[in-house]
């Protein structure tokens, strides 16, 4: 069993720019072979500026999604760390038990 503070890291939510960039960096990288990482990143920028609002719009509908994902994966996240943390120790309890017994008697 892996313990949730081991599991691998959740992805945050990804931007529109970021959901035009891993569509549209194939075809760059092919237009423009041998180009830098940071060549073609540079591209890509100067492409995303030049889109009109209409034409970025399936990317904001995109990043809006992974937003709502990133969101309740986090909720779902902190709720597990919750109930982790307040679950008691099985040890400490038995120290309470045994100390709050003493004083009854």
């Amino acid at each position: 069993m892996i313990d949730e503070d081991d599991a691998p890291r959740k992805k945050g939510a990804l931007s529109a720019f970021m959901f035009f960039s891993n569509a549209t960096r194939e075809q760059v990288k092919s237009e423009n072979p041998g180009m830098p990482v940071t060549g073609v990143a540079r591209i890509l920028g100067e492409k995303w500026k030049q889109l009109s609002n209409a034409d970025r719009e399936p990317f904001n509908e995109q990043a809006k999604a992974d937003k709502v994902r990133a969101t309740q994966q986090r909720q779902s996240t902190l709720s597990r760390k919750r109930r982790k943390l307040l679950k008691p120790e099985p040890m400490l309890m038995r120290v309470l038990t045994s100390c709050l017994s003493d004083e009854v008697q």
